[in-house]
């Protein structure tokens, strides 16, 4: 939004939430950071996933729930979060 109001300072956008009621606003800034972890849980799930289908991909721990599988999907879980947490702080 400050990007649109520096560059275009004569179009003026309202957000939804700005144009409705005020129990409309108070919910939807309410469940903001909720909808954010989700697409964030679903994003990082799915670059998970990714990494471990290339790296087991045709063998037997694809398919069953070993150690090697359930600590490496820990482990390129984690560094992913941790990746995304550097990212985020810079």
């Amino acid at each position: 939004m400050a990007l649109q109001e520096k560059w275009c300072p004569k179009l003026h956008m309202a957000l939804p939430s700005q144009r409705s009621g005020l129990l409309v606003a108070f919910t939807d800034h309410l469940l903001t950071p909720f909808k954010i972890i989700i697409a964030g849980v679903i994003y990082g799930h799915v670059a998970s996933k990714y990494i471990y289908v290339r790296i087991f991909r045709g063998t037997k721990h694809m398919g069953k729930r070993t150690l090697l599988a359930t600590g490496s999907w820990a482990l390129i879980t984690l560094t992913l979060w941790i990746i995304a947490w550097i990212i985020a702080e810079r």
